[in-house]
């Protein structure tokens, strides 16, 4: 039987580390097979003193971001076989169980597991509730529920296992992304099979705040970029082309004041060609909102500010899509290269 290592990156995760850490010592699988290091980036709150009381290994990450949190724990892993997770996910009895069983096959590189979501009562959490309940209907009868190959588009690291050997093949993690996943699925993929098994199941809970999950749209945009820039792939001609209109769109309306002082005439109508497409694009998420129920997640005011949150979110893809398209460097850092 191999020996796995479950590797656990945090920071600042007082609220969750105590019960991500829970599940993963009630797994049904032998305690001598498997190990947990925790990968913690200088948490400021009991992070440390919380993961302390349990059998596991604390190793610092000075640098705080996730790539170098996954590379720390591949180098002092002893397993053969590696197993992220996110402090904020706690997983199934069985996860382990249903993971490794498929690296009995050599050409297979990693394996993901399953997700249910579990929101919080922040505002924005009801929202995302509210689409996710609506779009996990719509499409749940087309899901493969059996164990089956998927492509690096399926890719996240949380709750996923990896040959250790490949990933230091490969050089590991880039550090210099924000959310390195679908890199790292890639560059594996062009070698080694993905495995999508939806019996391994992790629950996530989100409830970030509203700033933080702006933050996760531009970073993650940002990255989708650079990758177009790497390999030619991640982004289509469509999203690019709308990326650039909505950057267009949005600066639009900052020059708006300017054109007062021109002419009255041309201001107006600037106004008139600006807001339509602005009426339209309030007037379709207000429908939308009724058909995915967010009054009943989030109240009436729901419907009133579910298309602002889907403008800016709109133009945070944007423009961290056009960031990353036009980073002058996008070799990336791969810290493994050097093992």
């Amino acid at each position: 039987m191999n020996f796995i290592s479950i590797v656990v990156p945090t920071r600042n995760e007082e609220k969750n580390i105590d019960a991500c850490l829970k599940s993963i010592l009630n797994l049904d699988f032998p305690k001598d097979k498997y190990e947990i290091l925790v990968i913690d980036g200088m948490s400021t709150d009991r992070t440390v003193e919380i993961a302390s009381k349990y059998p596991v290994r604390i190793i610092e990450n000075p640098m705080y971001k996730i790539g170098p949190a996954h590379n720390i724990g591949i180098k002092d892993a002893e397993g053969d076989i590696i197993v992220f997770t996110d402090a904020d996910v706690n997983v199934d009895t069985h996860f382990l169980k249903f993971l490794i069983e498929h690296f009995s096959s050599p050409d297979v590189g990693c394996v993901i597991g399953g997700q249910t979501c579990v929101f919080g009562d922040r505002f924005i959490s009801q929202i995302r509730s509210a689409f996710h309940d609506y779009y996990d209907v719509k499409i749940k009868h087309q899901l493969n529920r059996e164990p089956h190959e998927v492509t690096w588009k399926n890719m996240s690291t949380f709750g996923t296992a990896f040959r250790k050997e490949i990933l230091i093949n490969i050089g590991g993690f880039d550090e210099s992304l924000d959310y390195p996943d679908k890199d790292i699925g890639y560059r594996l993929s062009q070698k080694y099979k993905i495995i999508k098994d939806r019996r391994a199941t992790i629950r996530h809970y989100l409830n970030k705040p509203f700033t933080k999950y702006c933050k996760q749209i531009f970073q993650t945009s940002t990255t989708e970029g650079i990758l177009y820039r790497r390999y030619g792939a991640f982004l289509s001609t469509k999203s690019i082309i709308l990326s650039i209109f909505a950057v267009i769109w949005f600066l639009g309306y900052l020059i708006l004041p300017i054109l007062v002082f021109v002419s009255l005439l041309y201001f107006v109508r600037a106004i008139e060609l600006l807001f339509v497409p602005f009426i339209g694009f309030f007037g379709y998420y207000f429908v939308k909102g009724f058909k995915i129920n967010i009054q009943k997640k989030c109240g009436i005011k729901g419907l009133f500010i579910l298309p602002l949150i889907s403008f800016l979110s709109l133009l945070l893809r944007s423009f961290g899509m056009l960031h990353g398209l036009f980073k002058f460097n996008v070799k990336g850092h791969y810290l493994l290269d050097a093992i």
